[in-house]
């Protein structure tokens, strides 16, 4: 594990996303179908605590 953040936060794809850039990257769409595709797609953020530092910062719901 890269433990060079303490934490990272950044968009997540679901897996229709990951079905778009396959579709993609094998030649069945173009990229300007690849694009208005993704603009219709809602992404979500994930967050990977890397550290025990990181880790002190959750608190209970």
């Amino acid at each position: 594990m890269d433990n060079k953040f303490d934490l990272v936060i950044g968009p997540v794809a679901n897996d229709d996303i990951i079905v778009l850039f396959r579709t993609f990257v094998n030649g069945l769409i173009d990229i300007d179908t690849l694009i208005r595709e993704l603009t219709y797609k809602e992404l979500t953020d994930q967050y990977s605590f890397h550290t025990e530092k990181a880790l002190k910062y959750l608190k209970g719901v």
